[in-house]
């Protein structure tokens, strides 16, 4: 199963990479939010379940979540289906969290040339405190989390894994650490 995972992360990312600036159009999960005490204010995201899903079941799966999720979520939809099509990973949950303000929240310090940045402690609070387990209340999740970021994001992404106790793997797509502390 694990070998099965880094297969499935090691396709993903060039081809994340390639198809990162897919339009949010026709999106294919299905659109949720929740309101967030965290923020304070109500955030977006879709869930994408997987094609052979079959409510009932009890089968359960791991689960992607997708930051700039409103710009990455096709294609990572599209990537995944063609790799589990031709049996490279298992089947997965994605979910693809839509931005707010990625400054503020993907940034672990704040930046004099960012207004709003270093806000990345409040963002992963909602993350580990709402988002994850509202996803793994409502939807069939095996409680093992892989976190993808591309640049914001990835720095993210970086700066999340050093306690690694929510997510069990990352993909970091060209982070973006210029100006950036990771220190904790």
């Amino acid at each position: 199963m694990k070998k099965s995972l880094i297969r499935c992360v090691l396709l993903i990312i060039p081809l994340l990479a390639i198809f990162s600036n897919a339009l949010a159009q026709n999106q294919p999960g299905k659109r949720d939010s929740l309101y967030s005490a965290t923020l304070k204010e109500e955030r977006v995201f879709e869930v994408a379940l997987p094609e052979n899903y079959k409510p009932g079941s009890g089968e359960k799966y791991d689960v992607l979540y997708v930051l700039d999720g409103d710009w990455n979520l096709k294609s990572a939809v599209d990537v995944q289906q063609f790799a589990q099509n031709n049996a490279y990973t298992p089947p997965i949950i994605m979910v693809a969290v839509h931005n707010t303000d990625r400054s503020r929240d993907m940034t672990p310090t704040k930046v004099v040339q960012a207004p709003g940045s270093g806000g990345a402690d409040k963002f992963l609070a909602f993350l580990k405190n709402e988002l994850v387990p509202y996803i793994n209340k409502k939807y069939p999740a095996s409680g093992n989390n892989i976190l993808y970021g591309h640049s914001l994001g990835g720095l993210f992404a970086v700066y999340v894994s050093r306690p690694a106790w929510l997510y069990t793997r990352f993909v970091n797509n060209s982070g973006r650490f210029s100006c950036h502390s990771l220190s904790a």
